[in-house]
């Protein structure tokens, strides 16, 4: 599994059944886990990673570090 920063675990997804083509709406910790996901009319789907969410994941991920580094406390320079 593709580890997501803990604040895009709220994303949504919304995709179709591949039956009744109803909307389905889907967590991002739901598509990276490949959840299997039931819609209205029964079928169940198991969901295969979305082409590009490896890349989507490792730039959430990449901007989480940053956000991470830009907020940690900062030395003073030494008095020399």
């Amino acid at each position: 599994m593709t580890a997501a920063p803990a604040w895009a675990s709220g994303l949504i997804c919304e995709t179709c059944c591949e039956v009744c083509q109803r909307p389905l709406f889907l967590t991002l910790p739901d598509i990276l886990q490949a959840q299997p996901v039931r819609c209205a009319c029964g079928r169940q789907q198991v969901l295969a990673t979305p082409t590009g969410l490896p890349e989507v994941a490792a730039l959430l991920a990449h901007l989480e570090a940053a956000i991470r580094r830009s907020a940690a406390p900062t030395r003073a320079p030494e008095a020399s």
